[in-house]
């Protein structure tokens, strides 16, 4: 079996990418919540700023599987460039005060752009979809129910969908022989 196509080899880079994210919010400094632009006084539980971190290493798996199943095809750095375009928006969204969830963004992206590439054919696969929609709904009802942010949930959903629907977009013109591979 070979280690970087083994669901063992994604399990292991999604514990990696928890840890290394777990502990670079252990020394960063505690995150206020925002509702649309606005620092509230509370502070964002440790819990929840870690679960990104799970579906960033699926999709850090996702992208190291492409990579030695096809090199640099434009499928792979095409999900370079929206795993890029994740983290940089989830990141400077704070400092320039843009009203987007990270979080239900990157939950978004991750499920759509599966749905889309249509990758949940194993039982591994659909646990990692499965786990990622639960997230999904719990950080939108604490958006919805703790924190009354629909703003930033459904701006965060509607993006990440739109950064899926690239890849829907990539496929079809893959598919029908209009984009070589």
């Amino acid at each position: 079996m070979n280690l970087l196509s083994s669901n063992y080899f994604r399990l292991i880079i999604i514990i990696f990418v928890s840890l290394i994210g777990a502990l670079w919010l252990i020394i960063k400094d505690p995150i206020p919540v925002i509702r649309g632009t606005t620092a509230l006084d509370e502070i964002v539980p440790f819990w929840y700023m870690v679960s990104a971190f799970p579906v960033l290493g699926m999709l850090v798996a996702d992208l190291l599987s492409a990579f030695k199943k096809s090199g640099f095809a434009r499928h792979t750095v095409l999900l370079f460039s929206q795993i890029f375009i994740l983290m940089l928006i989830s990141n400077i969204r704070l400092s320039l005060k843009i009203p987007i969830s990270g979080h239900a963004f990157l939950f978004a992206f991750f499920i759509f752009n599966r749905i889309f590439t249509r990758d949940f054919e194993n039982l591994f696969s659909r646990v990692e979809l499965t786990f990622t929609i639960t997230l999904l709904l719990i950080i939108g009802y604490i958006k919805l129910a703790w924190w009354n942010d629909p703003l930033t949930l459904f701006i965060g959903i509607i993006a990440g969908v739109a950064l899926a629907l690239i890849t829907a977009i990539f496929n079809l013109n893959r598919a029908s022989g209009n984009s070589a591979q």
